[in-house]
């Protein structure tokens, strides 16, 4: 896809209390935006924060906000914190374009990193001939070593051999409890994404036409990913490497929104709104 032709971008940002990080957070990804050569808009969803964000945001006294600062920023604000998915939702009720990307504050995402999903979601499958839907980040974690390198080795021999299905390595090891979670998802969803909570995934805007957001919080994730599973989106999933970024991360408190009750909801009452069934993927156009 040329430049002239690249799709427009709504960019979200969900933020809680990030007044010591906001500017540096907000400058960063707003460079990175003014480089890609395409329409944006950065949308930065205040969730209620209690610290000075919405001050920075707005500006007070003699001080300028970011808000008149950086170009093609708009702002949401939550009067009580409402949670991550609250965020998603409402941002897409303001978006206009048709990518959309959103991110967190609490890892150390690098900004380049969203060029290598925006080249990825602009191919087209080799087998299908259609658009990718939904690109997913998985995040740098530690290299996968010792018993669980064996494991893994011994398991995909096994899923070759009995099964002939190939079963790609872990990038890197999250953690047992993102492991956990991982499991679960897939063996109720489907979904053999590897980093589910990753808050790094970019998605056609016209997928939440079928795509109602039902969670607050932060299953909100695995939801998106289980949805699009279900009506056969084409997803992919691409490392993000592991280099310093132009800003800390700085770890914000989950919403008190209860996980498992989000869990059950979207497993026995999913929503996937309108009930006349269209087309999620287009054929990619001819060439």
């Amino acid at each position: 896809m040329s430049e002239h032709h690249a799709e427009g971008l709504s960019f979200l940002l969900p933020v809680y209390n990030q007044a010591g990080n906001i500017e540096r957070i907000v400058a960063a990804w707003s460079v990175l935006l003014e480089k890609l050569n395409r329409p944006y808009e950065l949308l930065l969803i205040d969730d209620g924060s209690i610290d000075a964000t919405r001050q920075l945001i707005d500006g007070e006294d003699d001080k300028l906000g970011l808000l008149a600062r950086i170009p093609h920023l708009k702002t949401i604000t939550h009067l009580q914190r409402g949670g991550f998915g609250a965020c998603i939702r409402d941002g897409l009720a303001a978006s206009q374009y048709p990518l959309i990307f959103y991110t967190g504050c609490d890892h150390a995402y690098n900004p380049a990193d969203l060029k290598t999903l925006l080249h990825r979601i602009a191919e087209s499958d080799s087998e299908l001939g259609r658009k990718i839907d939904v690109v997913n980040g998985y995040r740098s974690g530690t290299p996968v070593t010792g018993w669980r390198k064996w494991w893994g080795k011994a398991w995909r021999f096994f899923l070759r051999i009995a099964l002939g299905v190939p079963v790609p390595p872990l990038p890197s090891w999250l953690g047992t409890k993102a492991h956990r979670y991982r499991l679960l998802i897939r063996a109720l969803f489907g979904v053999r994404v590897g980093d589910i909570d990753s808050k790094f995934k970019l998605i056609r805007r016209r997928l939440f036409d079928r795509i109602p957001i039902q969670s607050d919080g932060d299953f909100v994730h695995a939801e998106i990913l289980a949805k699009a599973n279900f009506l056969g989106c084409l997803m992919d999933e691409l490392p993000i490497a592991q280099r310093p970024g132009p800003f800390q991360a700085h770890a914000e408190q989950p919403a008190p929104v209860p996980l498992g009750k989000e869990l059950r909801r979207v497993f026995f009452h999913p929503n996937f709104g309108s009930t006349t069934l269209v087309p999620i993927s287009t054929p990619a156009p001819s060439t």
